[in-house]
């Protein structure tokens, strides 16, 4: 039922191999309760000067978290064999990428609110975009997450930090 079981066999074990990827965590945005606390209430200041990104960042959080949660059981696919979840049946798509997404896209945007600098948003969107990265690899190579598992959730998380910053750069929306 997986048309990708081979790809992933192989992409997942060329990352495995690469060692020094698991020393990645620490780049996770979401790696620790306290780094997504300190992120939210970042999010959540912002929210007083611009309501229509802290409606967006909200719905972007929601609508990560629902799409996670209703495609797993639709997809069913089993964890790798070598994670702490192995066999539970509920690797795709990642829900952590997908959400490091949106903090990802959308924090820059959070920023640019509070210090009224635009041209910081891209700078930090590829600097937290990196940190989602190695994130992602990092998934990968402890054994969380198929390699695809993360490419969806962070494609899916692209498309909602689009759909918001869409949404903020629309004049009519304000």
């Amino acid at each position: 039922p997986h048309v990708v079981d081979n790809l992933d066999d192989a992409v997942a074990e060329w990352i495995i191999d690469g060692d020094f990827l698991r020393s990645l965590e620490f780049l996770d945005p979401l790696g620790s309760t306290g780094i997504a606390l300190a992120l939210a209430l970042l999010a959540g200041h912002a929210a007083i000067r611009c309501r229509v990104l802290a409606a967006g960042f909200a719905m972007a959080m929601v609508a990560g978290l629902v799409l996670s949660a209703t495609l797993r059981p639709l997809v069913a696919r089993p964890r790798p064999d070598v994670g702490k979840f192995v066999g539970q049946i509920d690797s795709y798509p990642s829900g952590h990428v997908l959400l490091s997404v949106v903090l990802a896209g959308l924090l820059p945007l959070a920023v640019a609110v509070l210090t009224d600098r635009t041209r910081i948003i891209r700078p930090l969107q590829v600097v937290l975009g990196i940190g989602v990265l190695a994130g992602a690899l990092h998934r990968v190579a402890a054994g969380l997450h198929w390699p695809t598992d993360v490419v969806g959730g962070g494609l899916m998380g692209l498309g909602l930090v689009l759909a918001v910053q869409w949404v903020v750069d629309t004049g009519s929306s304000h």
